[in-house]
């Protein structure tokens, strides 16, 4: 009875979640009110009902790709429990109003066939190569290589699928593999510039590496990338090469405190050394994201405005996706705060 009774109040509370979950405009702080436009949580569609996701990454199309000018991909995440965490893709016409596209089928990859032995997916990224979308995301499996002892976390491997039409996608592919606990491949970042494939990621200690790759089975020596974010690492983070430089979006974590998740803005102009990076406060953002905590963030930048994608959650670990505009000439002020 204890058990079935847990079921039913996980139930309800993730529909309850479902149906407050709104779509709705923030009151900004006064300082920030004349450069900040749009701020909003989104209501955003997920197979299992609850609206919360995690690790978004947005794609912008000015020509429309599939019918769409962004398209994106997340894993749903109800109360941070990872079993849900599996690939999904929606698409929008304006960046804020996002549906399932026609003929898909969320999670588009299915469910890891070790679930329910505590395997699970994560960290889902998608480029554009030509007319194919390629997904690439990782997978944790529930034990070893040989299906013999639980090693959760020390073992997981980076997959790969294609699809031309976000309906059908290829065969999974493994593309790279771990098997000890010293460099995991978490929280993946590619960008294929037309010569090769480049990859940042990040490890258990919060160290952030740089390989490349020309055809996807020889890989380069890691090379360590450097972010000052006031002697913490880097956990999740998003990298954008928008013309000139790369741009980031690094999240640290803080272990020591809980943990405490902190926002940075970073630059480089060779995808290796971010420099120092400049520390956004939500909290300084609106009243309504004082208790809240931040976690991997996506942006596209269209024409010197960032449309910024915010994971959120609270204490309850219940998540919401926070999305606000900003130009570039103004995002300094958004720092120091």
């Amino acid at each position: 009875m204890k058990i079935l009774a847990t079921i039913i109040l996980l139930v309800f509370a993730m529909s309850a979640c479902s149906r407050t979950s709104h779509d709705y405009e923030l009151k900004i702080a006064s300082h920030l009110s004349d450069i900040i436009y749009n701020a909003r949580f989104l209501d955003i569609p997920t197979y299992e009902g609850s609206g919360q996701i995690v690790h978004p990454h947005v794609l912008f199309f000015e020509e429309k790709f599939l019918g769409f000018h962004y398209i994106m991909v997340m894993t749903p995440y109800p109360f941070s429990n990872n079993r849900y965490e599996n690939p999904s893709l929606l698409g929008s016409h304006d960046g804020v109003i996002w549906v399932v596209p026609e003929g898909v089928t969320n999670p588009v990859v299915g469910i890891p066939i070790d679930v329910q032995y505590g395997g699970y997916y994560s960290d889902p990224f998608i480029i554009q190569s030509d007319d194919v979308l390629e997904l690439w995301f990782r997978h944790t499996p529930a034990r070893d290589a040989y299906w013999q002892t639980v090693t959760r976390n020390t073992h997981n491997r980076i997959l790969r699928t294609k699809s031309y039409d976000l309906v059908n996608w290829n065969e999974l592919e493994v593309v790279l593999e771990c098997t000890d606990n010293i460099s995991p491949y978490m929280s993946i970042v590619i960008i294929n510039n037309g010569i090769n494939y480049r990859m940042w990621y990040t490890n258990f200690y919060s160290q952030l590496f740089m390989i490349e790759s020309d055809d996807l089975v020889s890989w380069s020596d890691r090379v360590q990338v450097s972010a000052d974010l006031g002697g913490l690492g880097v956990w999740h983070h998003e990298i954008r090469f928008t013309g000139e430089k790369y741009e980031a979006l690094f999240v640290s974590a803080d272990w020591d405190n809980n943990p405490e998740f902190r926002l940075f803005y970073a630059v480089s102009y060779d995808g290796l050394d971010f420099g120092i990076g400049q520390e956004i406060s939500i909290r300084c953002i609106s009243p309504e994201l004082s208790r809240l905590t931040v976690h991997k963030t996506s942006f596209v930048k269209i024409d010197g405005v960032y449309q910024i994608y915010m994971p959120v959650f609270n204490r309850r670990n219940v998540w919401k996706l926070f999305y606000f505009e900003i130009s570039e000439e103004n995002l300094y002020r958004l720092i120091g705060y």
